[in-house]
C-alpha cells in the first residue's frame, strides 16, 4: 500500500510539474517537485509528517485540523448534479449548498492553519518550500532537477546565483526514460555488484551494454544540459566535459 502511495504520489507531482513547465512557469515546477519530493521520502522512510509532529504539541489540535481535512476532501470530490432527489421526491443538497459547505469548510481549515503557525517551531507548518530555500542548495555549484512526464521531459537549473535556466529535453520520452531507467538498474542491482566473500570474484558485466545506456543517457539529457549552462559552468570545465568517454 504504500509503494502504491509514493507512485500515485510522484505521478501527480510530475503532472503538476509538467504543466507548470509548460506554462513557462519553471519557479512553480522547482517548488513542486521540491514538495512532491520530501512527500515521497516521508512515504517511503515512514518519516513523521508535519502533522504527526503537531500531535506530540497539541494532540486535540492535530485532530481538528485531521477531521476538517478529511472533510473537506469529501465535500471536494462530492458529485452533485443540479438538484437530486430521492425515491421519496425529497430534496437533497444542491450545488450550490455542496459550494457553500465546501467554503465554510475551507475558511476553518485555513483559520486552523493560522492558529497552528502561530505556535513556537510550527510557523512554516505545511507551507511548501519556496525559490528562496531552494537556492540554498546550489551554494556550491548549479543544482540540476529532471522531471519526466509522458506529457512532456524537462529539466531546470538553479545557480549559485539564484537564477533559474529552463532546459526542455525534446529528445527524451517517459518511455525511453523508463527503458533507460529499467536497463540501467539490472547492472546496479546490489546481487549483482555484491562481492562474495568466499569466491572474491566480481560479477561479469556487458561493458558494450553499459556503453550503449551510458551514452543514451548522455545524448538525452547530459549533453543538452551542459549545453544549456555553458555559461554558468565555464567553457574549459564544459569542454573537458564533453571529452570524456566511457572506457
Amino acid at each position: 500500500a504504500r509503494c502504491s502511495l509514493c507512485a500515485a504520489s510522484r505521478r501527480a507531482v510530475s503532472a503538476a510539474a509538467a504543466a507548470a513547465f509548460s506554462a513557462g512557469d519553471v519557479v512553480k515546477a522547482l517548488e513542486w517537485l521540491e514538495e512532491g519530493r520530501n512527500i515521497v521520502w516521508r512515504q517511503k522512510l515512514s518519516l513523521s509528517t508535519p502533522v504527526d509532529d503537531l500531535r506530540q504539541q497539541d494532540p486535540k489540535l492535530a485532530d481538528k485540523l485531521e477531521s476538517l481535512a478529511r472533510a473537506l476532501d469529501a465535500a471536494g470530490s462530492s458529485a452533485t448534479d443540479g438538484r437530486v432527489q430521492d425515491s421519496s421526491s425529497i430534496a437533497i443538497k444542491t450545488v450550490e449548498d455542496e459550494a457553500k459547505e465546501h467554503r465554510k469548510l475551507a475558511v476553518e481549515y485555513e483559520k486552523l492553519i493560522r492558529e497552528v503557525r502561530e505556535m513556537d517551531g510550527f510557523e512554516n507548518f505545511l507551507r511548501m518550500k519556496r525559490l528562496p530555500d531552494l537556492v540554498r542548495a546550489a551554494k556550491n555549484g548549479p543544482v540540476v532537477v529532471i522531471n519526466v512526464h509522458r506529457a512532456r521531459c524537462d529539466a531546470a537549473v538553479i545557480s549559485p546565483t539564484g537564477s533559474i535556466i529552463h532546459v526542455p529535453l525534446p529528445n527524451l520520452s517517459y518511455v525511453q526514460a523508463a527503458k533507460l531507467q529499467s536497463s540501467l538498474s539490472s547492472y546496479l542491482e546490489p546481487e549483482r555488484i555484491h562481492l562474495s566473500r568466499a569466491l572474491r570474484q566480481k560479477p561479469r558485466l556487458d561493458t558494450n551494454e553499459i556503453h550503449s545506456i551510458l551514452s543514451r543517457l548522455w545524448s538525452l539529457i547530459v549533453e543538452p544540459i551542459l549545453t544549456a549552462i555553458e555559461d554558468m559552468v565555464g567553457n574549459r570545465l564544459f569542454q573537458e566535459t564533453k571529452k570524456l568517454t566511457i572506457t
